[in-house]
């Protein structure tokens, strides 16, 4: 099953159920786990840019969730363009046959995930992009806007 684009809201799937937020709506900033307060830097467009890879775009800053190079790093919004830059698309896939949780995984690194750093439930925590184990703190929901 492929993933609709769409603008969301993105979700933790561990117990708080914070969203993805843009930290401090910085263009280039840290990407976190933040309580949901339904901002702008916490919502996201998801853009199909091949058949099974997308954008993840923030509607406040127009900059994209971008892997960095290739160690276990907290992730961050760039201005790279994800037609042309790997590292800026990403693999969206379900990730149980039956829930309703995804696992975000980099173009240009494929063992690397978007990771709730620790499991870690507090604001302000780092979303990583981290080698993947299929913890839940590297599972993810959406909602659309």
């Amino acid at each position: 099953m492929s993933f609709a684009e769409g603008t969301y809201h993105m979700y933790t799937t561990l117990a708080s159920h914070k969203a993805v937020d843009l930290e401090a709506s910085e263009p280039t900033g840290r990407v976190i786990e933040y309580q949901t307060h339904g901002g702008k830097n916490q919502q996201w467009r998801i853009v199909r840019i091949t058949h099974e890879e997308y954008s993840i775009q923030s509607v406040a800053t127009n900059t994209y969730i971008t892997a960095p190079n290739g160690d276990d790093a907290t992730a961050r919004a760039s201005k790279l363009a994800p037609e042309c830059n790997s590292v800026s698309r990403w693999k969206i896939v379900k990730a149980t046959a039956k829930g309703d949780s995804w696992v975000i995984r980099n173009v240009a690194y494929p063992n690397k995930v978007l990771d709730v750093s620790g499991s870690n439930q507090a604001d302000l925590t780092p979303i990583l992009v981290y080698t993947y184990h299929g913890g839940s703190n590297q599972q993810f929901t959406f909602t659309e806007v």
